[in-house]
């Protein structure tokens, strides 16, 4: 896997993940949310709004494929050519389907909630309301994601998941599309 935080093998960039930043701003690590992981953005990266449109595509793009495992550590930001953003993601994968009675399903809550989550949580009050994305973001970017729906149903079957596997997961991606496009 290569290195983000690398140009070379002599040189760093400067990453902190979000659970060093939550420290920096005295929130406790067990009381932070993505409501708080707003809050870091728009407190610590040059261009908060696209950061926060990137962080919206990355918790409904773990809602729908059911990774439970996006903690702080799983989020960071970088230093780059006098500009601090997200880093490039990582640490996409589903975590639901190995559970046989998952719990939550995202790690962090948004308005309180690690599950149940619907339209309105996700796009009225996170996206909107948390991190004033206009309509037309929001729109773009779930254009985007529906568009890339197909694909990911391929990849499914197409990978070496066992057969039992691959219909579980199907089955959560077409559980959890119908909370977002009713």
């Amino acid at each position: 896997m290569k290195r983000v935080d690398r140009i070379d093998r002599k040189t760093k960039m400067h990453v902190e993940d979000f659970e060093q930043l939550s420290n920096l701003s005295g929130v406790a690590r067990n009381n932070l949310s993505m409501e708080s992981m707003a809050k870091v953005i728009e407190a610590c990266c040059t261009f908060p709004a696209i950061e926060k449109m990137k962080l919206f595509q990355r918790t409904i793009f773990n809602f729908f494929i059911g990774n439970q495992n996006m903690h702080l550590k799983q989020f960071s930001i970088i230093t780059q050519n006098d500009k601090i953003e997200l880093t490039p993601a990582y640490g996409l994968l589903n975590t639901t389907i190995a559970f046989d009675k998952p719990d939550d399903e995202i790690s962090l809550p948004i308005m309180g909630k690690k599950k149940d989550l619907n339209r309105q949580i996700m796009i009225d009050y996170f996206a909107k309301e948390v991190m004033g994305l206009t309509d037309r973001t929001i729109q773009s970017v779930l254009a985007q994601i529906q568009s890339s729906i197909p694909v990911c149903k391929e990849l499914i079957y197409g990978s070496f998941l066992s057969n039992k596997m691959k219909v579980k997961y199907s089955k959560l991606l077409n559980a959890r599309l119908q909370v977002i496009f009713p």
